[in-house]
């Protein structure tokens, strides 16, 4: 008992000595449900720790973080069923009826969006929780990167970035041409993840506040391809913020699959 409490205090901590034996990207993974809030695969995982190796875990904590995002945070999937689900898996696991992360991949088809299920509802999302946003775009740059065939810069390492909004939560006079267009722009896109980018803690500094304009220039010095990327558009207006997020869509839809 007291062995199974010291494991389940180790699941929020990637620091903990539990996670000693896994790699860099398996403890990453550990933070990051941490960060996405998905405490129904708490059984899950503690039912895992007793009966998976190493690696049977690391792909496992993988397929978790994939489902979290896809059917919760994105495709905004129902939470008590996916509470139901986690335990049965908890129990197969315990009982070795599942024995490694592709036959518990198995179990979640019920609760697994399609790739277009997902592109669909990535188009649309919102998220006001600046460490999921974080989450987010860093997943996908890291995507696009791979896409590329880049290797990740020095920009993209934690604690280097914070989030910008191109057309600010309390638009100033320097926006009264878009808003007068659209005089619900800033309520409805403010917060969608397609009006979003990471820019340096400086960079962001100088960006606050500005025109568009304004902001372009400092976008296309950007070391990130999905940052440089909006600086491409010629104003930023709806139909603009629906594009960039298309296209985070689809990067999404890469970066959140199993296997």
């Amino acid at each position: 008992m007291l062995g199974s409490a010291e494991q389940y205090a180790a699941i929020d901590s990637a620091d903990d000595p539990v996670w000693s034996q896994y790699t860099s990207e398996t403890r990453d993974i550990v933070r990051s449900l941490r960060i996405l809030g998905g405490q129904q695969t708490h059984p899950v995982i503690l039912s895992a720790l007793n009966n998976f190796n190493s690696e049977g875990m690391a792909k496992l904590l993988r397929l978790l973080e994939v489902v979290v995002v896809r059917y919760l945070l994105i495709g905004g999937g129902n939470t008590g069923r996916f509470e139901t689900t986690c335990a049965v898996l908890a129990r197969q696991i315990h009982t070795k009826q599942v024995k490694n992360a592709v036959e518990a991949f198995h179990e979640f088809k019920t609760v697994y969006p399609t790739d277009e299920e997902f592109k669909q509802s990535f188009r649309i999302k919102q998220e006001r929780s600046n460490p999921k946003v974080q989450y987010f775009l860093r997943h996908i740059e890291q995507q696009a990167i791979s896409q590329e065939q880049h290797a990740a810069g020095a920009e993209l390492r934690p604690g280097t970035l914070t989030v910008e909004h191109i057309l600010p939560r309390h638009p100033g006079n320097d926006w009264d041409d878009v808003i007068a267009n659209d005089h619900a722009i800033a309520e409805d896109c403010a917060f969608r993840l397609g009006n979003m980018c990471l820019l340096s803690d400086a960079a962001n500094l100088k960006a606050a506040g500005r025109t568009f304009d304004e902001k372009r220039k400092i976008l296309e010095k950007s070391g990130l391809i999905t940052t440089r990327t909006i600086a491409k558009h010629d104003r930023w207006d709806r139909q603009n913020i629906d594009h960039h997020q298309a296209y985070l869509a689809k990067l999404a839809t890469d970066t959140w699959r199993f296997p």
